[in-house]
């Protein structure tokens, strides 16, 4: 069966646009993949977890280009209370209960949910994040419909290092003057623990047909430990933009809202920056996101706040170069190949840097500690044509091995697969 005029019901919890977030990133671009392959698609969202406002002028927009409907469990007037009650409860059952990889699904989203899939009687019921595969439950007139999962990462992993990184931060809140000192700062803090996925998201994974993973790291994981569902690499793909880039501003650090863009910014507010400041006093770096308002963002006046920039091509056309220190997470870090796709180098740690496009002394540099991230940082800000150069790389890069042609590619072997 070809692509064309399959319906797709298409979860994801927030509203995409406009994008804060790799996770929007990733969610804009596959809605746009399923379009383009002539698929009818309706997303489906809620207003008790999005993060950002439903029906934003950009969403629509894109709806309207694209033929994507949009179907929403609302929350009422009445149910605003129960709203924020239920936020609190995610985030206590991430923090403080034994590692699950669902999350409980409120009765009516998951009774909006079914009555969205009755409506639009999809061929293909494709979700993102595995720990909302509660929403499926009582779908037994869609049971043999094809499902697809968008794992985004290793839900389970992910909390794990989440509860480890939120206790440490939580502490830092009332005891700032302890983040030099802090184990987060650790390149190896994460690794210590012996961290792994639960067997139970592995078992919630094998319910579907197929899971679309990030990174081969993940894939491989995952067929280790499955048995049924058909698992394949589809990595985040970017446009490579011509910007026409200057390379004379201030390198730039574009972060999430994630608490690992928390720490890889402290790690290098105080592990990285010292050591350049040492040989150059005037090094500057602005931070883009909303990590700004954060009452731990370092009081550091060489790292100056921008905060959330709508069109980051405006920042990523002047910049020298981009840092991206976040190693801790798993998945693919889309804000390296985001930067890469401008034309930028990029200085990052060696783990997160292996899922990407980005090679060492030829697009950017990959820092083993904070020493050597020091040094590439001031290696790039001596030499402009240096970054011209690896900028240039990077964007060729990203333009042969995560083209949107892949992406597109990717989403319809699934879908051809799916039956």
């Amino acid at each position: 069966m070809g692509t064309t005029g399959r319906r797709v019901l298409f979860f994801f919890p927030h509203n995409p646009l406009p994008p804060r977030a790799g996770s929007h990133l990733r969610c804009v671009s596959v809605l746009r993949a399923l379009a383009e392959l002539g698929c009818k698609v309706t997303l489906f969202g809620s207003t008790a977890l999005s993060n950002t406002p439903w029906h934003t002028p950009e969403l629509l927009a894109f709806g309207r280009r694209y033929g994507i409907a949009t179907e929403l469990h609302r929350l009422t007037p009445f149910d605003l209370p129960l709203g924020r009650v239920l936020k609190r409860l995610y985030r206590a059952r991430w923090v403080n209960t034994p590692v699950s990889p669902r999350l409980p699904c409120p009765f009516r989203m998951r009774e909006r949910f079914g009555q969205a899939a009755q409506r639009r009687d999809p061929d293909v019921i494709w979700m993102n994040y595995v720990c909302w595969d509660g929403l499926l439950d009582g779908l037994s007139e869609h049971s043999t419909r094809p499902r697809v999962v968008d794992t985004h990462d290793l839900v389970t992993l992910n909390m794990q290092m989440q509860r480890l990184l939120g206790a440490e931060l939580a502490r830092l809140r009332h005891a700032p003057d302890r983040i030099p000192e802090s184990p987060i700062l650790r390149e190896d803090y994460f690794g210590q623990y012996g961290l792994c996925a639960c067997p139970a998201e592995f078992d919630i994974l094998d319910r579907y047909d197929d899971t679309i993973v990030l990174s081969p790291e993940d894939e491989e994981v995952i067929r280790r430990n499955t048995a049924r569902t058909r698992v394949r690499t589809i990595p985040m793909c970017q446009e490579a933009v011509g910007l026409g880039n200057t390379y004379t501003d201030p390198p730039v650090m574009p972060l999430g809202s994630h608490m690992f863009n928390l720490q890889g910014l402290l790690y290098f507010a105080h592990r990285v920056v010292p050591r350049i400041l040492h040989r150059c006093p005037t090094f500057a770096c602005r931070v883009t996101g909303p990590l700004g308002a954060d009452p731990l963002f370092p009081r550091v006046a060489c790292l100056t706040r921008l905060g959330f920039v709508p069109d980051l091509s405006v920042v990523l056309r002047g910049a020298a170069y981009a840092v991206c220190p976040a190693f801790g997470g798993t998945g693919q870090p889309v804000k390296i190949v985001e930067a890469m796709a401008h034309g930028l180098a990029v200085v990052a740690p060696r783990g997160p840097a292996a899922s990407t496009p980005l090679r060492h002394g030829v697009s950017g540099f990959v820092a083993a500690d904070a020493a050597e991230f020091a040094e590439h940082c001031l290696r790039l800000g001596s030499d402009r044509g240096l970054c011209r150069r690896m900028g240039e790389a990077a964007r060729a890069a990203v333009a042969s091995q995560y083209p949107p042609g892949r992406l597109l590619e990717g989403v319809a072997d699934v879908l051809t697969n799916a039956g």
